[in-house]
């Protein structure tokens, strides 16, 4: 029986391990990630994720690139067949607290949607697509 009250006793504090990260630790590592890059701009940085959600830079002169927005809705954009939608942006205001951000681009009956909604959230979205 100690045996088994030793073992219990070892899961049991082995797991209560906790991280907390503050905004220090995040000013601190950014701050440490430009220190190491002094050729790239702070605010390439601290907007480095925008780069990511933009067409590929190999697209060629007939592509076609179209920018779309949506506020607690659904808006249809292109059709899939010859084109290619990605979220570029998803935000929102919150009026009672924290409820999440529902937005997402999907394909339905041949063509890409874009949807954001929320019961009780503000949630906006935005989408970018080009010819493929």
């Amino acid at each position: 029986m100690k045996k088994y009250a030793l073992i219990i006793l070892a899961i049991v504090t082995s797991a209560s391990a906790m991280a907390k990260v503050t905004e220090a630790d995040v000013a601190r590592d950014t701050a440490w990630l430009a220190s190491q890059n002094p050729s790239v701009p702070q605010s390439v940085i601290d907007n480095q994720w925008r780069y990511y959600n933009n067409p590929p830079n190999e697209v060629g002169q007939n592509t076609t690139v179209y920018q779309y927005s949506v506020r607690n809705g659904t808006k249809r954009l292109k059709p899939v067949n010859g084109y290619i939608c990605t979220i570029s942006r998803a935000y929102g205001y919150y009026h009672r607290g924290l409820k999440g951000i529902d937005v997402s681009v999907y394909q339905s009956g041949g063509y890409w949607y874009l949807k954001a909604a929320s019961p009780n959230s503000d949630n906006l979205g935005d989408a970018t697509c080009w010819n493929t």
